[in-house]
């Protein structure tokens, strides 16, 4: 409801081998677009999902001045944060490692289960697209989206398991530029529907 500039609703995210073409901000994530969360935003904690841009900016104030006369950006970076609470192993393995999950079949006296390696290794953590979508700005019903060509999945959380609260993974999805990328578009975009389509 109008004023639609004030967000005030929950956003959910997908990830996808980097290349995926992103979807068009009118149409649901499909194809190799997987959402993290069996339920979506409802596997994620009430402090929602925090979008962070950060800058570290260097100054020069001459020995004449109170003041600096320069400045100048030494660098960036873009991050994506929130708790996870789905403890299924797809889930937990795909923001964990993205490694390989086995499943054994139940046979007589044997349940069936699904396992994976938790031993990440040494080397570049894998890469993925970012798609980060929620209600936009200019009407009802619009999205807005963050869509990150490059980024990688951090998650370091201690997983508590206890009777009063419910377990979870903190993750930051953090962009990485990506040098193929048309000039200002190395970590990303954000876009927002302004119109209907026609």
């Amino acid at each position: 409801m109008a004023p639609f500039e004030i967000i005030a609703a929950p956003f959910e995210t997908w990830i996808a081998v980097p290349g995926t073409a992103f979807p068009v901000i009118n149409a649901a994530p499909a194809g190799a677009w997987a959402r993290l969360g069996t339920a979506g935003n409802r596997n994620i904690s009430e402090d929602g999902i925090t979008v962070t841009h950060a800058e570290e900016i260097e100054t020069f104030t001459p020995l004449g001045l109170t003041a600096p006369v320069k400045a100048w950006r030494v660098s960036e970076g873009l991050e994506l944060s929130f708790m996870l609470h789905d403890m299924t192993i797809e889930q937990y393995i795909a923001v964990l490692n993205m490694g390989t999950i086995t499943t054994t079949a139940a046979g007589a006296g044997t349940a069936g289960h699904r396992a994976a390696n938790l031993y990440k290794g040494t080397g570049s953590p894998p890469v993925r697209a970012v798609l980060l979508r929620g209600p936009g700005p200019y009407g009802d019903g619009w999205n807005m989206q963050y869509e990150i060509r490059r980024a990688i999945i951090r998650a370091e959380a201690d997983v508590n398991f206890r009777r009063d609260e419910p377990a979870g993974l903190q993750i930051t999805l953090t962009a990485l530029v990506d040098t193929t990328a048309p000039a200002g578009q190395e970590l990303g975009i954000l876009r927002m529907q302004h119109a209907a389509p026609l």
